[in-house]
């Protein structure tokens, strides 16, 4: 039980409140104050989705007024990552965050495919002073660490980035103090056209932050962006998006610079991520879909405040359309329900009568509306009345299928379908009777004909190709005639079936290898593989036995170690490569500090490690390399 745990400031995203605790708890190890947090020693740190809220709401002094919701909603990116995905999706990312099962919330709610990403935690220089005016210390904003955010749109200032990189704050705490968060003056510069753009998405995600609880998610969305384009024109009569002219004007709110700044650019002659989020089943960033709103309404309080409705198919009431109803056209259904699916380009409307259950749908197509109105798209539901019909007509009448269908104006196969869903028995075996039955040869028709004599030709073609390779299987024989195969398989099949080879490959008589000969091959396969991931010009990447799989072709003798013990050549060769660490540390530190010089940015020791990536393994010898490596450059 914790005896302390800080208050979360306005809009403090929660690794900024852990932070905080571990400074004023006095713990030296970020694995003591985990434990004491969440009671175990490798919590998510995650700034975005953590985990194990319930543990420490548990392990909170007793009488807080903290809930696990609380936190998830105030003080994480919870709110503006869920924002268009389907409820299932929220609910299930939600009991994740708040239990300790290990699901990978950040890849269900599309964290890792960032259109644009920051590689260090960001402060606005204001909110800093105006933080320690009024509650005299600094701590991380929520909002500053978004994907796509540039701007603090309370100051519309410039967001700066502090000495934390993001990866090293997924295994220590640093709060956001003067040591970190050095002010500087900005290299970027942006125009007024692309500055007020960043302002607005810096102020729709601000608003989503406040308003989360407004949302409808996506499956409400759908139908307001279908509306959206309706309206401005974006749509055919056929229900069909305008996608180019949709690109071309998306192009003239935003430009090409901005777009490509939060990694969302588009193309006019191409499908682009606002086709895919209009007509796939695709959620999309929610930053693209804050694009999109704004395009399609101007501000997100529009969008979700709008309650505008598209009426496509006229005022109600509507007709009835069963055909064999005494109220048939008369105009009792009084509501229609409009469904518009991200995979379905069309508006649906279904219409259902109270009466006597009948429903239909059919699309908008913008036609004339009267006439519209007596036209069925498809039959949802026949309904109880119907239903009610057909059982009279079968079990108590008599009837056949073909009079049944007559009297309630339907296909046969429709009264078929339905008898069988209604555990109705047919007077006869209906589909015996409908079956195609063959003529005897001296009544054939001319199509018959043709048909019984290429059958014929095949079959021999077959039992020949069978004579001259008699050690083939079926499937060698398949792919020496593929053609007399197929019109076998699906005409002649039985005869087919009696007149092939089994189908499964012949085993060999053999199961020797010769593992000498594959070592041979194998090993200059491999060399050329370590050649070239040693070489790379791109970050040095180790070299692993899988790292070797993939570079040299995914040759399948390298997918197991264990095949190293019959390939002694080639394991000579690679277990060197193997088990050095330090030769992969060395040049992955010549990469970042050659990499930093040419990014024109200072060159230091610890900048080395993050962007190396090998800060863990920081040592004496490694500094000294680095330092060296330094030296090197400015020379």
């Amino acid at each position: 039980m914790l005896s302390y745990f800080p208050d979360p400031y306005p809009d403090e995203i929660l690794y900024s409140v852990f932070s905080r605790y571990h400074v004023r708890s006095g713990n030296l190890s970020p694995t003591v104050t985990a434990r004491e947090l969440f009671g175990t020693k490798r919590p998510s740190l995650s700034m975005f989705m953590p985990q194990r809220i319930d543990n420490l709401i548990g392990n909170i002094l007793k009488g807080s007024m903290y809930t696990a919701e609380d936190l998830i909603f105030a003080n994480t990116m919870y709110p503006f990552y869920t924002a268009f995905l389907n409820y299932e999706r929220v609910l299930k990312i939600l009991e994740g965050m708040k239990g300790s099962n290990n699901m990978n919330e950040c890849q269900m709610a599309g964290i890792n495919s960032q259109p644009c990403n920051h590689d260090f935690l960001r402060f606005c220089p204001s909110c800093v002073k105006d933080d320690l005016k009024m509650f005299g210390e600094t701590y991380w904003h929520r909002l500053h660490q978004v994907s796509g955010v540039f701007l603090c749109p309370v100051h519309n200032e410039m967001l700066l980035d502090s000495k934390v990189f993001i990866r090293s704050a997924y295994r220590d705490f640093y709060p956001a103090d003067k040591s970190v968060c050095s002010i500087y003056k900005h290299s970027l510069n942006f125009n007024s056209n692309t500055f007020e753009q960043l302002l607005n998405l810096a102020r729709d995600i601000e608003w989503i932050f406040k308003n989360h609880t407004k949302l409808h998610y996506f499956h409400g969305a759908a139908n307001k962006y279908m509306i959206g384009l309706i309206k401005k024109g974006f749509t055919t009569t056929t229900g069909n998006i305008k996608r180019r002219k949709l690109h071309s004007n998306f192009l003239d709110l935003y430009s090409n610079g901005f777009l490509k700044l939060i990694g969302s650019e588009i193309e006019i002659s191409s499908e682009s991520w606002i086709t895919k989020i209009l007509t796939e089943n695709i959620n999309g960033h929610p930053v693209r879909h804050l694009l999109l709103i704004r395009y399609l309404y101007g501000s997100c309080d529009a969008f979700f405040e709008s309650n505008h409705e598209h009426k496509p198919f006229g005022e109600g009431p509507w007709p009835c359309l069963n055909k064999i109803s005494d109220h048939y056209l008369a105009p009792l259904i009084k509501t229609v329900g409009i469904h518009a699916k991200p995979g379905n380009r069309h508006i649906t409307g279904v219409f259902e009568c109270k009466f006597c259950g009948f429903t239909y749908s059919r699309y908008d197509y913008g036609r004339d509306l009267e006439k519209e109105q007596f036209r069925i798209g498809h039959i949802n539901n026949y309904g109880s009345f119907w239903e009610n019909k057909l059982r009279q007509c079968l079990e108590r009448e008599c009837f056949s299928v073909s009079k049944t269908a007559k009297v309630l104006k339907a296909a046969e196969k429709t009264v078929i379908k339905y008898a069988k869903k209604l555990g109705i028995s047919l007077n006869y075996n209906y589909s015996e009777s409908k079956q195609y039955k063959v003529k005897p040869q001296g009544n054939m028709q001319k199509n018959d004909l043709d048909r019984f004599q290429k059958t014929k030709n095949c079959r021999e073609k077959w039992l020949e190709l069978q004579e001259n390779n008699k050690s083939a299987n079926r499937s060698s024989l398949n792919r020496m005639d593929h053609a007399t195969f197929s019109w076998l398989y699906y005409n002649d099949r039985d005869w087919l079936e009696q007149n092939s080879p089994p189908p499964w490959y012949n085993k060999s008589t053999s199961n020797s290898a010769n593992w000498d000969h594959r070592d041979n091959e194998l090993l200059e396969t491999v060399k050329k593989a370590v050649d070239v991931i040693m070489h790379s010009p791109d970050k040095p990447e180790k070299v692993t036995l899988f790292s070797v799989y993939k570079k040299s072709g995914y040759p399948t003798l390298l997918k197991y170690r264990s095949n190293l013990e019959k390939l002694p050549k080639t394991k000579v060769f690679l277990i060197p490569y193997l088990n050095d660490d330090n030769e992969f540390y060395q040049r992955r530190i010549k990469w970042a500090a050659k990499s930093l010089y040419e990014q024109g940015k200072t060159v230091t020791v610890d900048k080395v490690y993050v962007t190396a990536g090998v800060l863990s393994k920081r040592s004496s010898e490694l500094d000294e390399i680095i330092k060296k490596e330094i030296a090197g450059i400015h020379e």
